[in-house]
């Protein structure tokens, strides 16, 4: 037990190195970008989508910093929580939410046709969430229903999360 619990803590650990890397990527060139590519209307002829355009229209490097915290925050009690309980189910859930974030940005890439803030870091993270997911699994003799379930819940209620944050922190200055 004592093992696999050192096993499972160094995965983790690698995890949130992968994961703020990639946060640090985003938090330092999206604002910029996103200014760039609104003025020059690349993102209007690109994404027609009037909530996409709500959301990002007051983002700025301090609101979007405010939201990578949260999302840190939470992601280190859920993983202190995951060492502890080595609920490696979770875990899974949390690296698939996460590769699928990650395939969001190789998509924005292909769409958009050029470089998108966090690129470069998700195709290193993607790797590394995939190696790890599959580690776990193996490992873990987890079963595919159970892993779609705790997935789906995990990638909807970050979904919901994110919502929440941009929310927040709209009339932040």
């Amino acid at each position: 037990m004592i093992v696999i619990m050192k096993e499972l803590f160094v995965y983790i650990l690698i995890f949130i190195l992968a994961f703020t890397i990639h946060e640090f990527e985003e938090i330092l060139y999206l604002p910029r970008w996103l200014d760039k590519n609104i003025k020059n209307n690349l993102l209007a002829e690109k994404v027609k989508s009037k909530f996409f355009h709500k959301v990002i229209s007051h983002m700025n490097t301090t609101k979007f910093g405010l939201i990578v915290l949260e999302e840190y925050v939470l992601l280190i009690v859920i993983l202190i929580y995951i060492t502890i309980s080595e609920n490696n189910i979770l875990f899974v859930g949390i690296l698939l939410g996460y590769t699928f974030h990650i395939i969001v940005h190789v998509v924005q890439t292909l769409i958009l046709k050029k470089y998108i803030p966090g690129f470069f870091t998700s195709v290193i993270s993607g790797i590394v969430s995939t190696l790890l997911t599959c580690i776990i699994i193996k490992k873990s003799n987890l079963v595919v229903i159970d892993i779609l379930i705790t997935t789906s819940c995990v990638f909807s209620i970050i979904i919901i999360n994110l919502l929440i944050c941009h929310v927040l922190v709209r009339n932040v200055k």
